[in-house]
């Protein structure tokens, strides 16, 4: 559907020449003008990706400093985890579920429907009458798959209601961790089994996610559900030889495919003190190529399209959890001297570099949704993109940058080349075009742009600048930090 909208161009004018001694013309100066257009745009597949995690640490409760954080990011969802916890609401099998025990996780909801954020919600935490073992991180028994049907559909039926206005259900955190690997109460994992060396666990949670998902379908047939957050990697500490990669194949393996909408998934980098191209080889993930240990997360997206095409399936793929971090020890028990106790300033910058490279080269690669961990409450290796007194880190600046330069684009974008050693991702908007545009190492590049088609340039915080201007082009200088240059095609 088009519509009619109103583009603001901030054009930069043709420069004023001067002549000089001997016929030689110069640029003179650079006056900034704006003009309004009326344009047909079609902004029709816009559907804001860009979500953030708001941990249980923090709220977003009406008048809360974390929702007004929130909507000044930009971001069109929240994932909302540890609110929905079967355990607490139905302990005992036969009672009435209790819903009384999410009296905050339904004052976070009504601050979200007063905003344009959707909320995603993650169901967890089983009590123990239905768990295949004698803890509540564990897979729930087949014969209590109905009473979890029950459960999910009256909390569908509650939640569904515009007071509420949720639609995303994940079906638990981390599933595809062994439940051995995690504490009894764990809040992630429970799912995995490493005895089982065809699917480590998946064929259970696919007859939990077939019965879970035609309850939730049934009860609002506009709900999403989402395969609960896979980790896809040899998680540290879980027994040998783990195969997490055939999680997903085993779900499918009987016959869940129909009964999910989304799967999502999770990768989380490492600071290391330098200057990296953290979201690709060979320094992705924990600086590890491998895609089964937390490698690039193109990786983790190689092998879950597999497992789809194996099955016939294409199904969207949303990177639920992502962040930078930066911990006190390495994986071998050494101090990072640059993280503890809090970390350089160069984190910071790294991360706000970090999110806008990342991002846009996963939405190129197939991902259709983000949720960075964590706006605030999470505390975990500083990832945070508010502080402790809820200001704004720079990576906070460079998401909301982000987000503003790419409202109203279309999905995916499509790869330009400029220069060897500089990475451009294109989106259309309109008759326009906004890039993506950064040097791949720690080098400066420059580029071209024809200055008839030139509109404006961003930098990673949202600040305009002026390029150069020489025979009839603008010149460009672009860095490791990414930048934006909106033009004409």
């Amino acid at each position: 559907m088009k519509r009619l909208q109103l583009i603001w161009l901030g054009f930069i004018s043709t420069a004023l020449l001067i002549s000089q001694g001997g016929g030689g013309q110069s640029y003179a100066t650079q006056a900034a003008i704006q003009l309004f257009l009326p344009a047909i745009s079609n902004l029709a597949n816009w559907n804001n990706p860009f979500g953030i995690e708001v941990e249980i640490g923090a709220n977003v409760k009406p008048g809360s400093i974390v929702l007004a954080r929130a909507q000044e990011l930009g971001v069109g969802s929240i994932r909302l985890h540890r609110r929905l916890s079967w355990r607490q609401a139905q302990p005992i099998r036969d009672n009435a579920i209790d819903f009384s025990v999410y009296s905050d996780f339904e004052d976070e909801l009504r601050g979200l429907a007063s905003t344009n954020i959707a909320p995603m919600v993650t169901i967890w935490d089983s009590p123990l009458w239905a768990t295949t073992q004698a803890k509540t991180c564990s897979a729930i028994r087949s014969d209590r798959l109905a009473d979890f049907a029950a459960f999910l559909t009256a909390l569908v039926n509650r939640y569904k209601a515009p007071a509420f206005n949720v639609h995303v259900w994940e079906l638990g955190n981390e599933v595809d961790i062994d439940y051995r690997a995690v504490l009894a109460d764990s809040f992630y994992g429970c799912w995995g089994n490493a005895d089982d060396k065809t699917y480590y666990g998946g064929k259970q949670y696919g007859e939990m996610l077939k019965v879970a998902g035609a309850a939730i379908h049934a009860a609002d047939p506009n709900a999403k559900v989402v395969i609960g957050g896979l980790i896809t990697h040899i998680w540290e500490g879980n027994p040998a030889r783990s195969y997490t990669d055939q999680f997903l194949r085993g779900a499918l393996s009987v016959g869940a495919g129909p009964h999910f909408d989304a799967i999502g998934f999770h990768g989380h980098f490492t600071y290391y003190n330098q200057v990296l191209d953290y979201s690709s080889a060979p320094a992705g993930g924990w600086a590890n190529t491998d895609p089964n240990k937390d490698g690039p997360i193109k990786g983790k997206i190689s092998v879950l399209k597999s497992a789809l095409n194996a099955y016939g399936l294409t199904k969207p793929l949303w990177l639920n959890e992502v962040s930078m971090g930066c911990p006190f020890k390495d994986f071998d028990g050494s101090t990072l001297a640059w993280c503890a106790p809090t970390p350089q300033s160069g984190f910071y910058v790294a991360m706000a570099d970090h999110i806008p490279r990342m991002m846009a080269r996963y939405l190129n690669a197939g991902v259709e949704r983000f949720a960075w961990y964590a706006l605030a409450g999470a505390g975990w290796r500083f990832s945070d993109l508010l502080d402790t007194n809820q200001t704004p880190v720079l990576g906070f600046i460079a998401y909301k940058t982000l987000i503003a330069q790419l409202n109203g684009v279309s999905l995916p974008p499509a790869p330009f080349n400029y220069t060897a050693g500089v990475e451009t991702h294109r989106f259309n908007r309109g008759g326009s075009v906004v890039e993506v545009v950064f040097a791949i190492d720690n080098t400066t590049k420059t580029i071209t742009v024809p200055q008839s088609k030139f509109i404006r340039a961003i930098d990673r915080d949202g600040n305009p600048f002026l390029p150069s201007f020489a025979d009839g082009n603008a010149q460009i200088n672009v860095g490791f930090s990414p930048i934006y240059i909106h033009r004409t095609p």
